[in-house]
C-alpha cells in the first residue's frame, strides 16, 4: 500500500467519521425521541437494502451462468482445434 493513494482525500477521512459517530448517536438517541418514524424509516431502509442484496445476487447468478455457457464453449473449440490448456501442460 502506497501512502500517496491517499493523498487529497482529506473529505473523505473528515466526512465518514463524523458519518459514523451520527450513526452510532442517532441509533441510540433516535429510538426515544422519535419511536414510530425511526421504526418506519429502519423498516424502509432494511427492506431497501434486502432489495439491493436479492438483486446484486440475482444478477451474479445471471452472470455466472452465462459465463459457464461461454467457457463451456471455448473449452469444446480447443479441443477440437487441437490446442491444449496451458494448466495441463506438463515439462
Amino acid at each position: 500500500m502506497d501512502i500517496r493513494d491517499f493523498e487529497g482525500l482529506f473529505k473523505f477521512k473528515l466526512i465518514i467519521p463524523i458519518l459514523y459517530i451520527i450513526n452510532w448517536v442517532c441509533m441510540f438517541v433516535g429510538p426515544s425521541f422519535f419511536p414510530v418514524v425511526y421504526q418506519h424509516i429502519t423498516i424502509i431502509f432494511l427492506i431497501y437494502i434486502l432489495f439491493k442484496i436479492l438483486w446484486v445476487l440475482l444478477t451474479v447468478i445471471i452472470v455466472l451462468i452465462r459465463s459457464w455457457r461461454y467457457m463451456n464453449r471455448l473449452e469444446d473449440e480447443e479441443k477440437g482445434n487441437g490446442y491444449t490448456s496451458l494448466t495441463n501442460i506438463t515439462e
